[in-house]
């Protein structure tokens, strides 16, 4: 009996990945800046807004750029949303780099483009963005955009997980349990659901109750 329950838990974590990439809160969205776009004040002349931008750009700081493109983004023109945050973006800014992430993997404005959020995942993850390296981790975990490589999807959780990503957290307890990409060790996929359902994660919450 007890053996038939672990089989059915087994089979239950590995459905995990699938039913949470369904979900539209699978990737937190991009961060508010830190710093006020006044371009909006300005806004009195729309034929020449393009021209006036151009003009101002030298007078921009880089949290500048990153909060024009995250006005644009808020108000869905993502063309102009993305011409912004990769100007912030090819300059460093982890923010910028994430927002790209965030619109490539959903396809806001755009058609979808996981090599494209891979890119800029690994561009923000390398400067410690827990969020992005969720999403590189979870890239590596499905083969979106990228060779599947079950050991880089768990050394990203990893790091995602040490940093309170609940949902990296999941996913690494799930990888401990199933022995994917990493040895098999139920205590340690417990320790993790742990972590995550202690922030209220749903789905370690639930391996939790399922696995005694």
């Amino acid at each position: 009996m007890k053996k038939a329950i672990r089989i059915l838990l087994f089979l239950f974590v590995l459905s995990f990945p699938l039913s949470m990439s369904a979900q539209s809160d699978f990737i937190r969205p991009p961060k508010r800046p830190t710093t006020t776009n006044n371009k909006k004040k300005k806004k009195k002349k729309p034929k020449k807004e393009t021209k006036r931008e151009a003009e101002s750009e030298a007078e921009l700081s880089l949290e500048g750029f990153y909060a024009i493109g995250y006005d644009y983004y808020m108000e869905k023109d993502y063309t102009k949303a993305i011409w912004w945050f990769k100007k912030a973006a090819d300059l460093g800014h982890v923010e910028a780099q994430y927002s790209l992430v965030v619109i490539y993997f959903h396809g806001y404005g755009v058609d979808k483009d996981f090599s494209q959020a891979v890119y800029w995942s690994r561009k923000a993850a390398e400067q410690g963005h827990a969020q992005a390296q969720y999403i590189l981790g979870f890239c590596y975990g499905k083969g979106k955009g990228i060779t599947q490589d079950d050991s880089l999807a768990v050394y990203w959780y990893r790091k995602a997980a040490e940093q309170g990503v609940a949902e990296a957290q999941t996913f690494l307890g799930s990888c401990y349990y199933t022995g994917q990409g990493v040895a098999k060790d139920v205590p340690t996929a417990r320790y993790w659901w742990q972590k995550a359902a202690d922030q209220g994660e749903p789905y370690a919450k639930e391996y939790l109750e399922k696995c005694h």
